[in-house]
């Protein structure tokens, strides 16, 4: 596959997909044909939970534990190293009341890392598959 560096940018537009498909969960059906299929490797949907938990702290970007009305797993990225899961549930007559939360913790980024994208997301991030044996 080619990957076009548009202009002022500086990524290729492989990597801006995969960016958008990890952080949004979707992709037109244009760019889901541009990504074809191919796998991603794992270490690039690593490499995108990284980059936006440098600076955001939580992925996915703007959903903070216990604060935002969201079910599902959230990373932490811990401030000493490592890395925290948090699964949270709310309730279904009440979206403001927090039913269920869960934390695991991780004392290294990378193990908190490809947990949490086992749990978010299994084997694929919107139907496309990760390469387990490409981690690093």
């Amino acid at each position: 596959m080619e990957t076009l560096t548009p202009p002022g940018n500086g990524q290729p537009r492989r990597v801006r997909l995969v960016r958008k498909l990890v952080t949004e969960g979707v992709l037109a059906p244009g760019e889901r044909e541009e990504i074809g299929r191919e796998t991603l490797c794992a270490a690039s949907v690593f490499g995108v939970i990284r980059e936006v938990t440098r600076t955001g702290r939580y992925f996915p970007p703007g959903i903070e534990p216990g604060k935002t009305p969201f079910e599902g797993y959230i990373f932490e990225r811990l401030p000493e190293g490592g890395g925290r899961i948090w699964r949270q549930r709310f309730d279904s007559c009440d979206a403001a009341k927090l039913f269920l939360r869960e934390e695991s913790r991780f004392d290294a980024l990378e193990p908190a890392l490809e947990a949490f994208v086992r749990l978010q997301w299994g084997d694929s991030v919107g139907g496309v598959l990760i390469d387990w044996c490409r981690k690093r």
